[in-house]
């Protein structure tokens, strides 16, 4: 009996006591820096939120209460302490090893305790819940009550974290039906019940068991937080009338500060224009909302909220201009500024307004963090957008240009007076204006739109009646009340055009004054310079129609650019490939004779063009296509050669395919890999000179590079020593084997290695960081770290007895991003993760390129 007692209290007090509260540390300082977004759906749980726990301390706690079992096995307390190790491997994010000791709990500690019913017990309704479970439900008498139950929840918990969904549905089915389940942890139950629906996006059927958790939960915190996550799911589930009602109940509750303006705000955001609510009440509670000091730092969400619900109700008017309120009122909040330029950004690319869209998207990019929900599809647009504005500029610039140069003198010099005027003003406007969050933005956008690299007629987006008269032609907004499109001038040539002067000879980069002369160095007053001119035009409308066709799917768009390249040229360079896009594009809109007419022009004024043949010929790209894959597997069959480093026959094999293909997009290649073969078997200066010769014939290119590179690092031996056995191929994917030396070994013994090309005196430091780094980390595992030389020059750094390429990983990724990278004064070193059969082929290859090609291929870090 004494025993008893004696293991009990010593595991209870001086094992799971401590333990527990060393946990409960864990999970507090997980939690002490979260902040909830009341943007974007609330998690259930914050702890599990909140990422891994420190994995020392957690391991602390595994341990010593893994050493508690061992010494006490037979205390009742003993399951308690396998569930804080269930836990502590939860916020490690090792479920593998969380859901077996759950599992293990389950199994092995049955519900011994002699259990009492009570008599009574009723079932709980609170307006339309009901709770299916009797309030009473079953209690223990023993003091210490088994933690199966809880352990049952944890190992819900734990299926859902690893995403096995149905598991964890088919256990809360069963709890669900068990009305001997205890009443006490039923919320918990439904809380998880709701989480399981909610990781899978399944908003409406969590919404029950969400219900029921709310009826459950006691406490008032909670409960509001419930409640505005089941406003959420209303949203989410687009029940607008029901997300307002319940929104209005977290208001009702008294919520803290953030919560409570989320609430309000989420109320308009739920007005749907065909609910119970107005337009009228909702715009009125935001006009109050903004009236009110308190949430003056929330200006602009609110304000943002009003544009969407003008949107709503169909006045765009109004929302655009409630949107340039939501960026002036915003401070701090560059997200929001962000969100308000990305919706007048969508507004006018939706109405085909492509320019000042484009300096919508420009600034959205500036205020967008990477988390940024639509990062990816900003950047984009972006992109897109500002090159479709640099063909226009280029457009607009050089009819400028033209129209200048054929002014008669007297008129010429009339107009670069008011232009220089123009400028001095706009100097001294600049000066003055005021340094506001939307005139920067503004002029962040004139100033993108016009270039730097010489001498320019200004504003060349937005202003002169020539510009405008293209952008009306080209679908782009004018005349709007909006600063970004109020920026007009009276004459044609107050738009854009520059030279090709470098900044340093710009008129104004020194402080000298604007002259006649700065401005007529870029004007093309020679035949040759219209010619330029006008080639420089037919790129530009060509591209834009390619933008317009390609990128932004604007058929209509597209056609009006290319046939207005036609009108305004004939017989140029780019006119069988004008004709063939708009085959194309009349073919796409089923317009027969037009897509006919456009096919004829190629064929008869272009018969012998690509454009012909693929008229003529519907399979002329496969033969093509065929042509090139020959070449490209006589490519592989001479760099097979290579690697057998049967050299002489490589350079016959590569010389022989110039007369082989007439038509060879490999001939870089071969030749560089020619050269490579010289390399092995003949002198120095012969490797040399095959070197230069790929320079000079191909002049740009990837194989240049790499034969500029060559040069550079050979050195300079005598003529009659051979050449350089080590030459390494680049690490390109056309010089790589077919079939690589190393293969996968997903469950193999892996490595983690820092391999130094180099002696670096500081690896003994980073090798006692990298144990200091696993003992703190990994102290469950049994990694050893050691070093190794990979040759007389290069030395290594390895952690073994990782189980497989998931660990390693994982190792991979925590250690990647450490301090103590920082002690090591090589400017040349790598860290990769290996198996141990790859290990021993790097080990006699000594080729690291090979091996870091097939890393990056196949182990994507």
């Amino acid at each position: 009996m004494l025993g008893g007692f004696y293991h009990n209290t010593t595991a209870r007090y001086n094992g799971f006591y401590y333990g527990k509260l060393k946990l409960n540390r864990v999970k507090e300082s997980m939690t002490s820096s979260l902040q909830d977004d009341y943007t974007k759906l609330l998690p259930l749980f914050t702890d599990e939120e909140a990422g891994s726990g420190s994995k020392g301390d957690l391991d602390s706690v595994i341990i010593k209460l893994s050493v508690v079992t061992q010494l006490h096995p037979k205390s009742k307390w003993v399951d308690d302490c396998y569930l804080l190790i269930g836990e502590s491997y939860f916020y490690k994010q090792d479920y593998e090893d969380a859901l077996s000791t759950f599992q293990y709990i389950v199994a092995t500690f049955k519900e011994t305790g002699k259990k009492k019913k009570k008599s009574g017990g009723k079932k709980i309704k609170e307006g339309d819940v009901t709770i299916p479970w009797l309030k009473s439900g079953e209690g223990f008498t023993l003091q210490h009550r088994p933690v199966r139950n809880e352990a049952l929840l944890w190992l819900l918990k734990s299926y859902i974290a690893m995403k096995k969904y149905d598991e964890a549905q088919s256990i809360i089915k069963v709890l669900a039906a068990d009305q001997t389940f205890p009443f006490d942890l039923r919320e918990e139950f439904t809380l998880i019940s709701t989480q399981n629906f909610l990781k899978q996006d399944r908003y409406a059927d969590a919404i029950v068991p969400l219900k029921q958790a709310i009826v459950l939960t006691k406490k008032k915190k909670d409960k509001t937080r419930y409640t505005y996550i089941l406003s959420q799911l209303y949203q989410l589930t687009n029940n607008s009338d029901k997300a307002i009602e319940s929104f209005k109940k977290v208001i009702a509750m008294k919520p803290e500060y953030n919560m409570e303006f989320y609430a309000n705000i989420n109320i308009a955001k739920s007005f749907s224009g065909n609910g119970k609510t107005s337009a009228t009440e909702v715009l009125s509670l935001l006009e109050k909302l903004a009236r009110d000091d308190k949430y003056e730092e929330f200006r602009d969400q609110i304000y943002y909220t009003m544009a969407e619900v003008y949107l709503k109700e169909n006045n765009k008017p109004l929302a655009i201009k409630s949107l340039n309120k939501s960026i002036e009122t915003s401070t701090s909040n560059t997200n929001q500024k962000a969100l308000s330029f990305l919706k007048l950004a969508e507004l006018d690319f939706a109405d085909k307004y492509y320019v000042t869209a484009g300096g919508y998207y420009d600034s959205t990019a500036v205020f967008m963090t990477k988390s940024f929900e639509k990062y990816d599809e900003v950047n984009l647009k972006k992109k897109i957008l500002d090159n479709l504005v640099f063909q226009i500029n280029i457009v607009s610039r050089e009819d400028s240009l033209q129209k200048l140069a054929s002014m008669p003198e007297k008129e010429l010099n009339k107009e670069l007076d008011a232009i220089i005027d123009k400028f001095e003003k706009q100097q001294k406007l600049d000066s003055l204006q005021s340094n506001t969050i939307v005139s920067s933005d503004a002029k962040k956008v004139e100033d993108n739109n016009d270039t730097k690299n010489g001498w320019y007629f200004y504003n060349s987006a937005t202003k002169g009646s020539g510009f405008n008269d293209f952008k009306k032609k080209w679908g782009n907004r004018v005349n709007e009340d909006n600063w970004r499109r109020n920026n007009k001038t009276s004459s044609e040539e107050n738009s854009a055009i520059q030279n090709s002067k470098s900044d340093a000879n710009s008129p104004t980069s020194n402080g000298s004054k604007l002259t006649r002369d700065d401005l007529k160095i870029g004007i093309p007053f020679k035949p040759e310079e219209k010619k330029t001119s006008d080639f420089k035009i037919q790129n530009a409308l060509f591209a834009i129609g390619g933008i317009y066709k390609e990128d932004l799917k604007d058929f209509d768009y597209a056609i009006k650019s290319y046939e207005d390249l036609l009108k305004r040229y004939q017989q140029f360079e780019l006119e069988p490939a004008t004709f063939y896009a708009l085959y194309l594009l009349y073919n796409n809109k089923s317009m027969a004779m037009q897509s006919e007419n456009y096919k004829q022009q190629v064929l008869k004024n272009y018969p012998n063009s690509e454009f012909a043949k693929l008229l003529s010929n519907p399979n002329y790209l496969e033969e093509k296509k065929a042509g090139a894959n020959q070449v490209e597997a006589y490519y592989q069959s001479a760099y097979a050669l290579f690697q057998q480093q049967k050299y002489s026959d490589v350079i016959v094999k590569t010389k022989a395919s110039d007369s082989l293909f007439t038509k060879n997009p490999f001939a870089a290649k071969f030749d560089l890999l020619e050269s490579f073969a010289i390399a092995q078997i003949q002198p120095v200066d012969t490797f040399k000179a095959a070197l230069k010769s790929i320079i000079k014939k191909y002049v740009v290119g990837e194989e240049v590079e790499k034969a500029k590179q060559l040069l550079g690092n050979i050195d300079k031996p005598k003529g009659s020593e051979k050449g350089d056995k080590n030459v390494k191929l680049p690490k390109d994917s056309t010089f790589q084997s077919s079939a690589s030396s190393y293969s996968i070994h997903k469950t193999n013994a892996h490595y983690f290695v820092i391999l130094f090309t180099d002696d670096d005196p500081a690896i003994k430091g980073t090798v006692d960081s990298l144990q200091n780094f696993i003992t703190q980390n990994y102290s469950l595992n049994t990694y050893k770290v050691s070093t190794m030389m990979l040759d007389k020059k290069q030395q290594m750094i390895l952690v073994k007895q990782m189980k497989s390429m998931d660990d390693a990983m994982t190792f991979y990724a925590d250690a990647s991003s450490q301090t103590f990278y920082d002690e090591i004064e090589s400017t040349d070193f790598y860290f990769f993760v290996i198996d141990d059969k790859n290990f021993a082929t790097f080990f006699k290859n000594k080729n690291l390129t090979d091996y870091m090609q097939f890393f990056d291929a196949n182990y994507n870090p």
